[in-house]
């Protein structure tokens, strides 16, 4: 039984597209978003919500069907979709679509770790992925979101369902299905978006996407029409949603395109970027950080509502703007090393967050303007930036995108594998299957 509301005219549309396929200047961009991924799924390797991930795993999965990295063994195939999604995001530095949601680490590790157990090939892989990511990014757009839930864990586990149906081949009936079981695996609370907790939200999806897919291909049904029935999704987790564009524009323009994704330059928090990228503009004309008498910051509301001078944790740093600000002026650099408990406890870049002030700009206003004010008042530097660097807007060249994923590498001790690593996702949609990518990433 299916329905004839949203649900099942998305999973109708999306059945069709699978057999359509989708352009190749998709293609190309679904390619340098899942580099960046994996960048960030190697990088992540060290950080705690992954350890701790990996080690629940080891003592609680046997099955050998699929790779988790940084496990020095197979494991089930949800299981392997958990890590590598908890992994991906624990450095909160990978991609983020237009609208803002974390296709990448809620939706690529489910398909991997199914293309990897059934077989499946790269183009199905990439495909299924752009399609995800799709449904991801509609989600968003369909309404308001209550202010209780973090999108990736309300957003994520539907899209990871419907891309994982898609790659093992669920018609369209049973896609709903998939899509009504990954429902109530929904919700994430917004209070843990800025703990560690947050990077198992997009592991949980990835994991619920492969249960769901799974569960809907041994038979298992849903109640059809979940996203818009009474008591359903939309209910449960919008404060307001209008279903019925959907489906508007459907393959005109996709979401998964280069003027719609944004590349992290560093490992914060989307709204941060702009703060690191504006200090280090202004930094220049600074000579040492002991000569500054306060960093003064004109900042977006979103910016203001994030503030928090005493972050606890190299994670917690990550969503503070003053840290962000002040580790910039200070080191000149801001990368993986910059977010650790030992640099947060710098005395130097301590001195700084006492003395940073943001005011909040105009309304509208989306810029940062940052101004470097001496011991003695006088104005030791100045910048002032509309577009953070990544952006869609000023977007990163291919070189910098590779570099950034070389520092990932270098960042696990992995930059041997850099070069080929390119070389495999740069042609990843020709590839028979995914053994090979696999292999590599399972570098140690």
């Amino acid at each position: 039984m299916t329905s004839d509301g949203a649900t099942a005219a998305l999973c109708r549309r999306l059945v069709e597209q699978r057999m359509l396929g989708v352009p190749d200047e998709v293609v190309a961009t679904a390619r340098s978003v899942v580099l960046d991924g994996l960048g960030c799924l190697v990088a992540g390797l060290n950080e705690p919500p992954s350890v701790r991930a990996r080690e629940q795993v080891a003592e609680t999965s046997r099955t050998p069907e699929a790779s988790a990295v940084g496990l020095d063994r197979l494991t089930d195939t949800a299981a392997a979709a958990f890590v590598n999604g908890v992994t991906m995001h624990s450095l909160d530095f990978e991609a983020v679509g237009t609208p803002a949601c974390h296709g990448t680490s809620s939706v690529l590790p489910a398909l991997l770790a199914l293309a990897e157990r059934d077989g499946l090939s790269g183009a199905e892989v990439v495909t299924a992925f752009v399609l995800g990511w799709e449904v991801e990014c509609r989600l968003r757009t369909a309404g308001e979101l209550r202010d209780a839930f973090h999108p990736t864990a309300v957003h994520g586990p539907i899209a990871a369902a419907a891309a994982a149906g898609l790659l093992v081949g669920l018609d369209a009936v049973a896609l709903e299905h998939a899509i009504a079981i990954a429902a109530s695996s929904c919700g994430g609370l917004a209070a843990n978006g800025r703990s560690e907790v947050k990077a198992l939200h997009a592991g949980n999806a990835a994991r619920t996407g492969v249960q769901s897919a799974d569960l809907a291909r041994k038979g298992l049904h849903g109640s059809v029409g979940i996203l818009e029935r009474s008591g359903g999704f939309g209910d449960a987790f919008f404060a307001q949603v209008d279903w019925a564009g959907l489906l508007d524009n459907w393959g005109e323009k996709y979401f998964l395109r280069d003027d719609a994704v944004n590349f992290k330059p560093y490992p914060v928090q989307f709204p941060m970027i702009n703060v690191v990228d504006t200090v280090l503009d202004a930094r220049s004309a600074v000579v040492a950080a002991s000569a500054v008498g306060e960093l003064r910051l004109v900042v977006p509301t979103k910016v203001i509502s994030r503030s928090n001078p005493h972050p606890h944790s190299g994670h917690a740093g990550k969503f503070s703007p003053e840290y962000c600000a002040a580790v910039a002026l200070v080191l000149g650099e801001v990368g993986i090393e910059a977010f650790t408990d030992e640099a947060i406890a710098d005395p130097r870049v301590r001195d700084i967050m006492m003395r940073t002030s943001l005011t909040e700009a105009a309304p509208g206003t989306s810029g940062v303007t940052v101004e470097v004010v001496g011991q003695d008042g006088t104005i030791l530097g100045k910048a002032a930036r509309l577009h953070q660097r990544g952006s869609r807007q000023a977007p990163l060249r291919p070189d910098e995108l590779h570099e950034k994923v070389r520092r990932c590498l270098r960042a696990a001790g992995a930059e041997a594998i850099g070069d080929e690593l390119v070389a495999v996702v740069g042609r990843f949609e020709t590839a028979d299957h995914v053994t090979a990518l696999m292999a590599l990433l399972r570098f140690s």
